[in-house]
C-alpha cells in the first residue's frame, strides 16, 4: 500500500469513527448517548456543527442528519482524491471511475456526489425492509430511526403518497420514485463526466447504467437482511442482554424471516437450522436478482 493509500484508509477510519457517532446520536435518546462518558466525548466533536446548524433549521435530528450527509460527501472527495476506488459501490460508480482518466477537481466531485447518492439510495431500500417486517409503534431507537428515514422519503414527495392508503402501494410508489430520482441523477452526473473525457457514452447507455446502479443498490441491499440473520444466529449462543436496543432490534427483524421456516423446519438435535435456510434463501434470491440485471442490461 502506497503512501496515499495509507493516508486514506487513515481518514477513512476516522471518518467512519464521526459517522459513527451521528448516527447513535441518530437512533439513542439524548439521555442514553450522553450517559455513557465515551459517547459523550465523541459528542463533543460534533456539537460544533449541529449545534449551529439545529438553530437554524429548529430541529436537532434533521440538524444532525444533514451533517451526517454532509461529512458523506467530504469524505467520499477526499477518498476520491487519494482512492477513487475506494468510492465504487454501484456500476455508474465503476463507469465514472474509468471515464476518469485525467482527473480533475470536477471528477473528483461528481464521483464523491455519486458516491454519496449510492449511500443514500442503499439506505433507502435498507429503510423499507425494516419498515415492511417490523411493527412502526415500538420503543426501539433503531427502528424509529429507519421509519424516520421512510416517512421523510415518503413526505418528499408529497402527502399525495401519504393518501393511498396501503402501505405496499406507498412503499412501491416511493421505490419508484427514488429509483427515478436516483437514475436522473446518476445520468446526470454521467453525461457531465463523459463531457470531460474522451470516453464518453450516450444518453441511453448512461440512462440504462443509471436505472442498473439504482435497481442493484436495491437488490445488493437485501445483504442487510443476511448480516441481521448471523448476528442473531451467533447471539443465540449466547445470552445477551434483551434491553439493549440492538439486540431487540436484531431480534424483532429476524423474526418474521425466520417464523415461516420454523413451522416447516424441525429442531434438528435440539438445533435450530433456521437461520441457515433463512440466510441461504436471502443469499439465492440476491445472487439470482442480481444475475438477472446483469443479464436484461446485458453488462
Amino acid at each position: 500500500m502506497n503512501s496515499s493509500g495509507i493516508l486514506a484508509f487513515a481518514i477513512d477510519m476516522m471518518a467512519s469513527l464521526y459517522l459513527a457517532t451521528l448516527v447513535l446520536q441518530l437512533i439513542l435518546k439524548p439521555v442514553s448517548f450522553y450517559s455513557v462518558p465515551i459517547l459523550a466525548r465523541l459528542a463533543g466533536l460534533t456539537e460544533p456543527l449541529i449545534g449551529p446548524l439545529a438553530k437554524k433549521v429548529r430541529n436537532r435530528w434533521r440538524a444532525t442528519f444533514l451533517v451526517l450527509m454532509a461529512v458523506l460527501v467530504a469524505r467520499g472527495l477526499v477518498l476520491g482524491l487519494l482512492a477513487p476506488g475506494m468510492l465504487i459501490y454501484s456500476p455508474a460508480g465503476a463507469k465514472m471511475l474509468e471515464y476518469g482518466r485525467d482527473w480533475t477537481l470536477t471528477t473528483y466531485f461528481l464521483m464523491s456526489f455519486q458516491w454519496g447518492l449510492d449511500i443514500l439510495v442503499a439506505l433507502f431500500f435498507v429503510s423499507m425492509m425494516v419498515t415492511a417486517l417490523m411493527e412502526r409503534y415500538t420503543a426501539n431507537p433503531i427502528t424509529h430511526f429507519f421509519f424516520r428515514v421512510m416517512d421523510s422519503v415518503v413526505l418528499t414527495f408529497g402527502s399525495r403518497v401519504e393518501r393511498l392508503g396501503s402501505p405496499l402501494v406507498i412503499r412501491l410508489v416511493a421505490s419508484g420514485s427514488v429509483i427515478l430520482a436516483s437514475t436522473g441523477i446518476s445520468v446526470v452526473f454521467l453525461g457531465l463526466l463523459s463531457l470531460l473525457s474522451d470516453a464518453g457514452s450516450g444518453l441511453a447507455a448512461n440512462i440504462s447504467l443509471g436505472l442498473l446502479s439504482a435497481l442493484y443498490l436495491g437488490v445488493y441491499s437485501l445483504g442487510f437482511l443476511t448480516l441481521v440473520l448471523i448476528a442473531g444466529a451467533v447471539m443465540s449462543w449466547f445470552r445477551p442482554d434483551p434491553t439493549l436496543p440492538l439486540i431487540r432490534f436484531i431480534a424483532g427483524l429476524s423474526q418474521p424471516l425466520l417464523a415461516p421456516i420454523q413451522r416447516f423446519l424441525p429442531l434438528v438435535g435440539g438445533i435450530d437450522l433456521s437461520p441457515i435456510a433463512a440466510i441461504f434463501a436471502v443469499e439465492a434470491v440476491r445472487s439470482f436478482l442480481v444475475q438477472l440485471l446483469l443479464w436484461v442490461f446485458r453488462v
